[in-house]
């Protein structure tokens, strides 16, 4: 496996384990029943849970312009 495609699959590794850290906070602080329920309104985190949804989110459009390059690079 190239070094690209190994660091790409180190960046998706990341994302699972910021996946879980999120999950975690999040379900901590609004409870397992609002998280289970309907999305109608949305639900807006703060403190750590909103923190980590945010770089959760980041991470992934990077991981998005990450894997388009790496796969550039590997053709």
């Amino acid at each position: 496996m190239s070094t690209e495609l190994t660091v790409l699959t180190l960046a998706a590794l990341l994302q699972v384990v910021q996946f879980c850290a999120y999950s975690i906070a999040g379900n901590r602080q609004i409870g397992s029943r609002r998280a289970l329920g309907p999305r109608d309104e949305p639900i807006h985190l703060t403190g750590l849970a909103g923190r980590l949804q945010r770089a959760l989110n980041n991470h992934f459009e990077g991981l998005i312009l990450f894997t388009i390059a790496c796969l550039v690079v590997t053709l």
